[in-house]
């Protein structure tokens, strides 16, 4: 069952008010010594308004690299829509939830920023699992549509026999496709034309963030567009991170700190975001 990172709102109110009590009043971000909940009031705090006010704020400033390629926050704003136009040519919608067993690699964005810009929500997936944790996820998620990385096409092949994949698959990269998987597959589209940005409200799931199932069957937690704002601003004030700054991570995108290291450089100003194409990996 997903579980819904609200449940936890008396702890995280606490935090906040822990970071907030002892950081500077301003936001630490570049945001011209202004709190961010006066750059962005409450009805902003979604990831289309985060990028599109950077893009217009920072335009060439780099804010993701990724090995040999760099994107900057305008450029970063353009792949969202581009990306929520092709998920929606592939009849998704507001909702709808996206799978994704992808590396660290430029498409793990493009998918998780498509999914953000026009109101689906993406699943990432940890991709080392197979089998039984493989069909838990994708049985309690039911996703409409899966991105995959080619050398994690395998692994669909071990699902469970009540477990059908979704009724379209892209994949990403060189492979072949497994002997057994029914169903279409096709390499994932390239960007087109962008759209606008959906009517997304801030309470909004963005994401269904799966545990890593040490006790039992891993649990889904849905992820407020609010809450992963939130989640950029405070960790970024905590750890004192400030316009310029570069974060590293070479921790896999599906987990939620590498995942938090893009929302603290979005919202910090102009830090640029590095990445390393990381392998398949158990990190809790």
């Amino acid at each position: 069952m997903a579980i819904s990172a609200h449940r936890r709102g008396r702890r995280w109110r606490c935090v906040c008010r822990q970071l907030t009590a002892t950081s500077p009043d301003s936001d630490q971000a570049g945001q011209s010594g202004r709190r961010p909940r006066s750059v962005f009031p409450p009805a902003d705090r979604i990831l289309s308004t985060v990028l599109t006010r950077q893009a217009v704020r920072y335009g060439d400033g780099t804010l993701l690299v990724f090995g040999e390629t760099r994107w900057s926050y305008a450029e970063t704003a353009r792949i969202a829509a581009a990306s929520a136009a092709r998920l929606m040519r592939a009849g998704i919608r507001a909702g709808d939830r996206v799978a994704l067993i992808c590396s660290n690699r430029p498409e793990f964005l493009e998918v998780y920023l498509g999914c953000a810009w026009m109101g689906a929500v993406c699943v990432p997936i940890n991709t080392a699992l197979r089998g039984i944790q493989l069909s838990h996820i994708l049985r309690n998620s039911a996703p409409k549509l899966l991105v995959a990385e080619a050398p994690f096409m395998p692994a669909v092949a071990t699902l469970e026999s009540d477990v059908a994949p979704p009724g379209v698959i892209w994949t990403i990269g060189e492979g072949g496709k497994p002997s057994s998987m029914p169903g279409p597959i096709a390499p994932l589209p390239p960007l087109g034309e962008g759209v606008s940005p959906a009517q997304v409200r801030p309470g909004d799931t963005v994401a269904i963030l799966y545990t890593s199932g040490t006790t039992g069957p891993s649990k889904g937690v849905c992820c407020p567009q609010a809450q992963m704002f939130w989640w950029g601003v405070y960790s970024a004030r905590a750890l004192g991170i400030v316009e310029g700054d570069v974060l590293f991570t070479t921790l896999p995108l599906f987990h939620t700190n590498a995942l938090n290291a893009f929302y603290q450089a979005h919202r910090s100003a102009g830090a640029a975001r590095m990445f390393r194409r990381g392998r398949s990996s158990r990190c809790c």
